[in-house]
Parts: structure tokens; sequence; C-alpha cells
């Protein structure tokens, strides 16, 4: 499986997800202050690793700890309203990239 198929199936196979993700990947790889996540990125960008390989993998297992840990406490600190507000905004951005790649032909 390719890269590209790779994070397609991990966004579930859903185009405008798999955008995100790799567009994401793309920003972590370039400009994380941790190295780790920039090799993770650049291997799983580079299809020398996948997502779900590197979360299992003894290499890569703290470093994905560590961020669901961050988030949750981050997300605790968070009033209701605001997870939701945010959540609908991410929906919203998806939908309208959905939209742009429908108008495309690549949805």
């Amino acid at each position: 499986m390719t890269a590209e198929e790779h994070l397609t199936a991990v966004a579930g196979g859903d185009p405008a997800l798999a955008r995100v993700l790799r567009e994401n990947l793309r920003k972590l790889a370039a400009e994380s202050s941790n190295p780790a996540w920039r090799e993770l990125a650049a291997d799983v960008l580079a299809g020398r690793t996948d997502l779900r390989t590197a979360a299992a993998s003894s290499a890569y297992r703290d470093l994905f700890s560590d961020a669901a840990r961050r988030y949750q406490s981050w997300s605790a600190a968070q009033a209701p309203e605001t997870l939701q507000r945010l959540a609908a905004a991410a929906r919203s951005s998806v939908e309208h990239l959905r939209a742009s790649l429908d108008d495309q032909g690549k949805m």
C-alpha cells in the first residue's frame, strides 16, 4: 500500500480528511520542535511507515501516549462550549474542503 493509500485508509476513505491529515503531517515534519515528531511525520509521508504501525511500535508509543495525555489534560481544562465551538469549526472546514474537492472532481 502506498503512503497515500494508508493516509486515505486512516481517514476512513474520505479524501478531504486524508488531505487534512497529509497537510498536518507536512506541518509536523517541517515545523515540530520535537525531532521524533518530525521524523515520524517524514517517515509516514515518505511511505517508510504508516500511522498504525508507528503508533504500535515501541519507538513511537511513548510519543503518542504523551500527546494523548497532553490533549486530555488540555481538553479537560476547556469549557464544553469551547470544545463544541472548535469541533463545529473543524467540521465546517472539512465540509468546505469536501465541497471544493467535489467541485474539482476529486471526491
